[in-house]
């Protein structure tokens, strides 16, 4: 992990001075890793409702599950 922008620049610096064949090598190191960080399991937010998990008298509708769905307010989101 890095601690600072000087380490971050000095990376940058160097990956510049790379022959372009291994700054594609790195780039796609680096790709590589970013893929093996989103594919990890899903946790229980990101697997998202299960039908009929929370059954109750009645099972679930499809519309109880568009009425859960979550729907982000972009004008509150952006900072606005």
């Amino acid at each position: 992990m890095l601690t600072t922008t000087q380490d971050y620049d000095q990376i940058v610096t160097r990956a510049r001075l790379l022959p372009t064949e291994y700054r594609l090598r790195l780039i796609q190191e680096i790709i590589k890793t970013l893929l093996e960080a989103t594919t990890e399991a899903p946790t229980e937010a990101k697997r998202g409702l299960v039908y009929g998990k929370y059954r109750g008298k009645k099972m679930s509708t499809l519309e109880d599950f568009k009425i859960a769905e979550y729907r982000p307010d972009y004008e509150v989101s952006d900072g606005t």
